[in-house]
């Protein structure tokens, strides 16, 4: 066991408020979305239930995007071990 080991990552609670500030982000994204749902369901003249097809596709894609740099970054850690 290192001095590493007993104490964490020196940088680790940089790395937990960007863990945060990122889904704090995706959360507002999320909030945005709901908020615009009232114009889009105006300027597309869309019912409920494409709405609902609205929100639930933009999810998956959100959550991907954020998804794919944090494979990434663990591809390059493990990498560089």
């Amino acid at each position: 066991m290192t001095a590493q080991d007993s104490t964490g990552h020196p940088r680790r609670w940089w790395i937990l408020g960007a863990l945060c500030l990122s889904l704090i982000v995706v959360g507002l994204d999320v909030t945005v979305l709901n908020v615009a749902l009232t114009r889009i369901a105006t300027a597309l003249s869309a019912s409920t239930t494409q709405l609902q097809w609205i929100v639930n596709s933009y999810l998956p894609g959100r959550i991907s995007a954020t998804r794919t740099p944090q494979t990434i970054r663990d591809s390059a850690t493990r990498a560089a071990r």
